[in-house]
């Protein structure tokens, strides 16, 4: 990515070289520099040029240079995306890991990581294993001014939660940017649409449930689950959101507690 960063310096130097080449009468004059107005801004620039080709030659190699550091640009790019993406989620399995409380837990979370963490060049060399197929835990439940409330213990029940589960018309919470469980709040037929101090008491359940557990102030953001969508390949637990309100909530545990 760094070297990239060259790239337009490059592009630029072939585009005024070429835009000047009828001022040399000489085509093929060597030179290891030449200074030439940059039109962008009408300051002088100098090129730097290897004397061992003409100035048509140099301007030809800065266009090339441009041409694949511009491509690498947007393989690395798609790199760093899918790596960034990998460490989020590797986060999340360490979210889970460190509130797990039972073996089955355990169970649910090395089923998942099978899944999803082992390369394929694995996936073949061990093929003679199989993963073990635990039950899915039952949710959390809980109940708020009349409202069930359900809260996944990991990325698998997350995404059964959110996107199975719940009804596009429940509301969804999650703590803002920091690994925790997926909250959803039921609006069943009939139930009015909860009111802004019931939405605070399920954000302070989501802020409970997530890795900002024992911070003072935890953003929350909520959305109802219409706007909530799964990316295409993306991984376990992992969404996107739209339309959503941030809740600041105080956490009321301690790790004492």
């Amino acid at each position: 990515m760094k070297e990239c960063n060259e790239m337009e310096q490059y592009k630029l130097y072939g585009e005024l070289l070429t835009a000047n080449l009828y001022q040399f009468s000489n085509k093929e004059v060597r030179l290891s520099e030449v200074t030439l107005s940059n039109y962008y801004n009408n300051q002088e620039i100098i090129i730097p040029l290897e004397d061992r080709y003409s100035l048509a030659d140099n301007a030809k190699r800065y266009f090339k240079k441009y041409n694949k550091l511009k491509n690498a640009f947007e393989i690395v790019s798609k790199q760093k995306r899918e790596t960034l993406q990998e460490i989020e989620y590797l986060g999340s399995i360490l979210y889970e890991l460190e509130t797990a409380s039972t073996l089955e837990d355990l169970e649910h979370i090395h089923e998942e990581i099978s899944k999803n963490l082992v390369s394929q060049s694995h996936k073949t060399a061990e093929s003679k294993y199989t993963v073990k197929q635990t039950k899915t835990p039952e949710f959390l439940t809980f109940t708020i001014d009349g409202y069930t409330v359900l809260v996944g213990k990991n990325n698998l029940q997350n995404d059964q939660l959110t996107l199975k589960i719940a009804r596009k018309t429940d509301y969804w919470f999650h703590t803002k940017d920091i690994h925790g469980s997926h909250v959803i709040l039921k609006v069943d037929n009939g139930k009015p649409e909860p009111s802004p101090d019931t939405c605070v008491k399920c954000a302070k359940l989501a802020a409970k449930y997530s890795k900002a557990r024992y911070s003072s102030s935890v953003p929350v953001d909520y959305t109802q689950v219409k706007y909530v969508k799964k990316p295409s390949g993306a991984k376990p637990g992992m969404v996107i959101y739209t339309n959503y309100k941030t809740i600041h909530v105080t956490n009321e545990i301690s790790k004492t507690d």
